[in-house]
């Protein structure tokens, strides 16, 4: 009965067209599974929505635009608790607002979504350790594909494993949106800069880029000298926001790290996170290692600081190419080519000494 007093007075004070009442008796089932159970109650019952794009130029790519922002609240409950109330929307001060997410993914029936928070909590409720996972940024991610919720598990378990910079944290719930069910989640931590708790930039010179085949549908992007029809966006600064010094520093980082490896040198690189990164992917045995899930950062404009890997993300081809490379080794798809092709010593002897340290414990 607790639940369903919480229930109806959050679904009450939201809206009253939202039709609870279909859903209303179930939500102490849908605990009783042992997943925490999110709700999320959108102003008016709203859906999200947006358009869907695919290139023009014949290249088989097909992803969103203009994702729209939706307003509400959100809930996360236990069998024994409420662990977070968003509270009802006011802008900057409480509520969150939800869109839809992905590329060929948000095609589906199942979407995965992001949420930004108005004010900045740990969605995932985490004990007090004295670090401050306080974000806006959250994603939801689909889990309905064959694997998909061994796939997020085991992937970024690797992920940790191979010491990247960071590895987003998550936990499975089952999500509840304007009285429906849709299913199991994960409920997942964003690529973001963070210093205290994701990905550590400088805030005025540092960057966050994405190597995107889904450059076309942005409106700023640092183009790529790899053949590959991919380039970069970005995270951080994001696109809107960058200043043109900050887009000549990134620009110029970008350049000149292509044109290091491309005359097979590596010193504008960080070579324990590419190996790192490049070896989680071999081990996993990952089909689409290149697609929208390498992300790149610098700490600063010095020469001082290198070119990482962040981390991985996107796990849907795990274990489809076994015995093999992964896709990411092919010609002109990235980096990893030319390191291995002009047989560069000391990326390939980083490379076979990380492995020969993981092979029998991994």
């Amino acid at each position: 009965m607790k639940h369903l007093f919480v229930w109806m007075s959050f679904c009450i004070g939201m809206v009253a067209d939202a039709k609870p009442l279909e859903t209303i008796t179930d939500i102490d089932g849908i605990l009783s599974l042992g997943l925490p159970v999110l709700i999320v109650q959108t102003e008016n019952a709203l859906e999200p929505s947006c358009d869907y794009l695919r290139q023009s130029d014949g290249y088989p790519l097909s992803t969103i635009a203009n994702a729209t922002k939706v307003p509400g609240r959100t809930l996360l409950l236990t069998q024994n608790d409420t662990l977070y109330d968003s509270g009802d929307y006011k802008a900057d001060k409480s509520g969150m607002t939800i869109k839809i997410r992905g590329n060929c993914s948000a095609y589906e029936t199942k979407k995965s979504y992001k949420i930004k928070l108005q004010k900045k909590a740990d969605l995932l409720c985490r004990p007090d350790d004295r670090t401050d996972y306080r974000d806006k940024n959250w994603v939801l991610l689909r889990t309905d594909q064959d694997c998909s919720i061994l796939n997020i598990m085991t992937g970024l378990k690797i992920n940790e494993l191979m010491g990247l910079p960071w590895t987003p944290a998550f936990r499975y719930v089952n999500v509840v949106m304007n009285g429906d069910y849709r299913g199991v989640y994960a409920l997942a931590e964003s690529v973001r800069r963070n210093a205290d708790c994701r990905l550590n930039v400088d805030k005025q010179t540092g960057f966050i880029v994405e190597y995107d085949p889904y450059y076309w549908a942005e409106d700023l992007y640092v183009e790529s000298s790899i053949p590959s029809n991919m380039h970069y966006t970005f995270k951080y600064p994001e696109a809107d926001e960058i200043t043109q010094e900050q887009l000549a520093d990134v620009t110029e980082a970008i350049e000149e790290t292509e044109k290091t490896i491309r005359s097979n040198v590596t010193s504008r690189i960080d070579i324990e996170s590419f190996v790192n990164w490049l070896l989680a992917h071999d081990i996993l045995g990952t089909k689409d290692g290149h697609g929208s899930n390498i992300f790149l950062m610098k700490y600063d404009n010095t020469d001082a600081t290198k070119v990482q890997m962040c981390n991985m993300w996107d796990f849907d081809t795990i274990a489809q190419s076994e015995g093999k490379w992964t896709y990411v080794h092919s010609p002109g798809l990235f980096y990893y080519y030319f390191l291995f092709r002009y047989n560069n010593t000391e990326f390939i002897d980083a490379y076979e000494s990380r492995w020969r340290e993981v092979e029998t414990t991994l």
